[in-house]
């Protein structure tokens, strides 16, 4: 039974960490909104992956529709203001930790091992991102490193609450 709670805290961990990095990214797109053609090419695309799921669009007019709203992002990604790239790190690093900090929470042994799950599996999906949309040098470093030490951190201070609440007091 143990196992099946630690995998199930991985999973949930996953899916916190994922909105939470939504809701910093949010705020991040409030602050610094999103250009309207990369807004356009982000709709196009949901069109037009929904008309494929329909029938009525083609596999290539999806890849035309993804490749436009790549390049979007591309271009948008070599002028976007510094305090925009930081939030998307920041939503790396929050997610991470937050994930990180509710798998610990959540699972009865292995605290530290779950969460180097998480983070693994979120540097993954950085990894992941990163190739599908080539981001400035300095996002990936900081944002990999972030996340990695937010999650593990994550998990040393839940470790550490737990073990002192489970300590028995002195007599």
């Amino acid at each position: 039974m143990t196992i099946v709670r630690s995998i199930l805290a991985v999973f949930v961990g996953l899916v916190l960490l994922s909105i939470s990095a939504d809701l910093v990214e949010q705020v991040g797109r409030s602050v610094y909104p999103i250009p309207s053609v990369v807004e356009r090419a982000r709709i196009r695309y949901a069109e037009t992956l929904e008309s494929h799921e329909s029938g009525i669009a083609g596999a290539g007019e999806v890849a035309e529709a993804r490749g436009g709203l790549r390049d979007a992002v591309v271009e948008y990604l070599g002028s976007a203001p510094a305090g925009a790239l930081v939030f998307v790190v920041m939503s790396w690093i929050i997610g991470g930790f937050v994930g990180a900090a509710v798998a610990a929470f959540l699972t009865p042994v292995w605290r530290i091992p779950t969460v180097v799950v998480i983070g693994v599996l979120e540097a993954v999906g950085i990894v992941a991102m990163v190739l599908e949309v080539p981001h400035p040098t300095w996002m990936v470093v900081v944002g990999l490193i972030g996340a990695m030490a937010a999650t593990v951190l994550a998990g040393i201070l839940v470790d550490r609450v737990a073990t002192s609440r489970n300590a028995t007091p002195p007599a």
